[in-house]
């Protein structure tokens, strides 16, 4: 410190056209330092307040906005904490609300926890869906709540704090926690059903929509091609085809033993063949 005092008094003495080496001061004093901006130092300035505008003169002050976790999984809560006071007072504190960070989506009140300028709410992983769909796929899902705090001049303030919305089955689709990959209702994604089970994400194969004799087909592999899809030996219940006499026990799926077969097999179109399903990929 004293190398940069040394320069500064020597700039100031060869600026002073008097010549004079007090620099201004007929004392020989040197020049009084103005105190440094408190803003400067890490001081009084939060400037991780989310509002987008200044706090007005008076409003009341954050000391801190906490979570007590970091993340939620369904089934579980979060309590948010915070710590105000007031240059008139915390008695001047009106109260906080805790939204999202539009002010459209409100979760609830604070309400006063303990010491004087402490407030909380409680928020469970359904009442968070609840006010906003809770859906994510393959990563956790970052949340930002906004807590707003009013005095009786209705000077507001505001802050942000981020939480987690996870799953140990890595995704959640309407609030529920979901394995994309075995999920018959979500294969693959959130929403994308699979008639015949999900397997690794994909549709597994399905039985195709029954085909009587009349229709001319000799192979399952003929019947799956009309539907733009490829049979697959013995991929539904181990089987590549079942049969029924009547066209009704197909619609309304009787009981029946699969055939194993490969796919090219010729079918014989009688007896209990006289209608059959194909196994098929599900591709759609």
């Amino acid at each position: 410190m004293t190398s940069v005092t040394t320069v500064s008094a020597t700039m100031m003495t060869s600026l002073d056209p008097s010549g004079d080496t007090t620099a201004g001061d007929p004392s020989g004093d040197p020049a009084p330092t103005e105190p440094a901006d408190s803003t400067e130092n890490g001081g009084t300035s939060d400037t991780s307040d989310g509002s987008t505008e200044p706090p007005a003169p008076g409003a009341p002050v954050f000391l801190s906005l906490q979570a007590n976790v970091s993340k939620i999984t369904a089934g579980e809560s979060v309590i948010f904490t915070a710590v105000l006071t007031d240059p008139d007072g915390v008695e001047d504190i009106v109260g906080g609300t805790l939204s999202d960070t539009t002010g459209t989506i409100g979760y609830g009140p604070f309400v006063a926890a303990g010491e004087d300028g402490t407030y909380s709410i409680t928020l469970s992983w359904d009442a968070v869906h609840q006010a906003e769909a809770i859906e994510f796929e393959g990563m956790d899902m970052v949340r930002v709540f906004r807590a707003e705090f009013y005095d009786q001049a209705a000077n507001k303030v505001s802050r942000d704090v981020n939480l987690a919305l996870t799953c140990a089955e890595g995704s959640a689709c309407d609030g529920v926690c979901t394995d994309l990959m075995t999920n018959g209702a979500h294969c693959g994604a959130c929403g994308s059903a699979c008639e015949g089970g999900c397997e690794g994400g994909g549709c597994a194969p399905k039985w195709s929509e029954c085909v009587s004799f009349v229709e001319e087909f000799d192979t399952c592999e003929q019947i799956c091609n009309t539907a733009a899809e490829s049979c697959v030996k013995d991929g539904c219940e181990g089987g590549t085809a079942r049969g029924w006499p009547v066209i009704l026990d197909c619609k309304e799926t009787q009981p029946t033993i699969p055939f194993s077969e490969p796919c090219d097999t010729i079918q014989p179109w009688g007896g209990d063949r006289q209608v059959i399903q194909c196994c098929c990929t599900d591709t759609k």
